[in-house]
């Protein structure tokens, strides 16, 4: 099963890496999310079943899209599809930030890897692994299941902000379009 090949859009893949989304707000006020590409990424199959729309935290200045009706859970920041939809049991979209204990200046690509990306990837098959001096994507096939997990950070701040998307089967043919929503994540740092 960890053979599964998944492929994604490269054009959403480069937008990861360069401009115009993922981390932007250059240290003021985050600018609004833009849910545009993610909704443009949606499959035709899941029109109707699946949009993102903006949203925002000002207390911690970020903002994001997410998928519409998705609900939060236990987990702030962590939205589920609702009921009744077919994206399987274990899908859920998270966005948020985090400061690995004291909220201070660190090492954020170590502190990164040692939270979100290490276990992860020693977890499963790693299918993507794109690091930059501001932030890292990843996708680790387990099993039937994807994970994608995108982290931003800015030198000298007191936190990074990170996006992660665990897809069943059943939502892997949004993958694009859920790549595109954490890409829009708009961090302010």
């Amino acid at each position: 099963m960890k053979n599964l090949s998944f492929v994604f859009v490269l054009a959403i893949g480069a937008m990861a890496c360069g401009k115009g989304g993922g981390g932007g707000g250059g240290g003021g006020k985050a600018r609004d999310a833009d849910p545009a590409a993610a909704n443009a990424a949606v499959p035709a199959e899941l029109k109707g079943q699946l949009e993102f729309v903006p949203t925002r935290d000002d207390k911690h200045n970020l903002a994001w899209v997410m998928p519409k009706g998705w609900t939060e859970g236990v987990i702030p920041g962590t939205v589920k599809p609702p009921d009744g939809t077919n994206f399987g049991f274990m899908t859920k979209y998270s966005v948020g930030r985090n400061c690995d204990g004291m909220c201070e200046s660190k090492d954020w690509p170590a502190v990164a890897d040692k939270v979100n990306f290490a276990q992860l990837a020693s977890a499963g098959t790693v299918e993507r692994d794109d690091k930059r001096a501001d932030g890292r994507t990843m996708v680790v096939a387990l099993g039937d299941r994807r994970e994608l997990v995108m982290a931003w950070w800015k030198k000298g701040a007191d936190h990074y902000v990170t996006c992660s998307v665990s897809m069943e089967k059943e939502a892997q043919p949004a993958a694009a379009a859920f790549e595109a929503a954490c890409n829009a994540t708009q961090t302010g740092l």
